[in-house]
C-alpha cells in the first residue's frame, strides 16, 4: 500500500521474493528500485492510468475488467492478467455467463489480499497499509508516501478514531482519518473473522489496522 510509512521501510519490502503493488504505490516504488511480481487496479475511475507511468516488463499487471480503458492504454505493450472485480453492479449486467469474480473488500488493497489467497499465497505481510494519515510534529498531515498525482484528488471529511472499549478508549492511541481508512479497516476485520484460517496477517505499520 501506498501509505506514508513504507518510506522506512523500502528495503525491507525489497527483501520479499513475492511483492503485490495495490494501485497508486506502483510508480513510487518503481522509482524506489523496487519491482513487484504483481501490481494489481481496480478502481473505474481514468485517473487509476495515473498510477502507472512507468510500467516494467517484469510485472504481471492483474487489471479489473471494470477498469477505464485509460489504465489498458498504458499498460498495452506489458504483461495484463484480467480479472472481474465482484460488486452489485457487475451481478446486474454479467460480462460474460458463469463468471468468478473477486470479492473482499472496499480497497484495491483488500482486493488483492483476495486474489493472493486464490493464487496460493498464506502468509501476508503488509507495508503501507496504515489505514490513517500521519501527523508530523509541525502538524503537518501526509496521506500518502507521495503526493496525489491529479488535483482532482481529495481526502474528503476527516475523522478522529480510536480503537478500544468505552472504559479504555481514554488511554488509546488516537488516529486521524478519511472516511476509506475507517471503511478499510472494518472490511479487513470482517474479512479476517471469517477467513483467517487460510492465512496469515503481519503489519509493519502502527495504523488503524495495527492497532485493531
Amino acid at each position: 500500500g501506498g501509505g506514508p510509512s513504507i518510506k522506512s521501510r523500502l528495503q525491507e519490502i525489497n527483501k520479499f521474493k513475492n511483492k503485490i503493488a495495490c494501485g497508486s504505490v506502483h510508480d513510487y516504488l518503481v522509482e524506489n528500485n523496487i519491482f513487484c511480481e504483481y501490481a494489481v487496479v481496480c478502481d473505474p475511475d481514468p485517473i487509476s492510468a495515473n498510477y502507472f507511468r512507468n510500467p516494467v516488463k517484469y510485472t504481471k499487471y492483474l487489471v479489473s475488467t471494470g477498469c477505464d480503458e485509460e489504465v489498458y492504454k498504458i499498460l498495452n505493450n506489458y504483461n495484463i492478467f484480467m480479472w472481474h472485480c465482484f460488486s452489485e453492479e457487475l451481478l446486474k449486467t454479467p460480462i460474460e455467463d458463469n463468471f468468478s469474480a473477486i470479492g473482499g473488500g472496499c480497497t484495491v488493497g483488500l482486493r488483492a489480499m483476495s486474489i493472493a489467497l486464490v493464487l496460493g499465497y498464506s502468509e501476508f505481510h503488509f507495508f503501507g497499509f496504515d489505514s490513517c494519515l500521519e501527523v508530523n510534529k509541525n502538524n503537518k498531515i501526509a496521506h500518502h508516501a507521495y503526493d496525489f498525482s491529479d488535483k482532482s484528488e481529495e481526502l474528503g471529511v476527516l475523522y478522529k478514531v480510536r480503537v478500544g472499549t468505552d472504559k479504555e478508549i481514554d488511554q488509546t492511541k488516537e488516529f486521524i482519518c478519511a472516511g476509506y481508512h475507517i471503511a478499510q479497516a472494518e472490511h479487513f476485520k470482517n474479512f479476517y473473522e471469517k477467513y483467517n484460517k487460510y492465512f496469515s496477517a503481519t503489519f509493519n505499520d502502527e495504523g488503524l489496522i495495527s492497532e485493531l
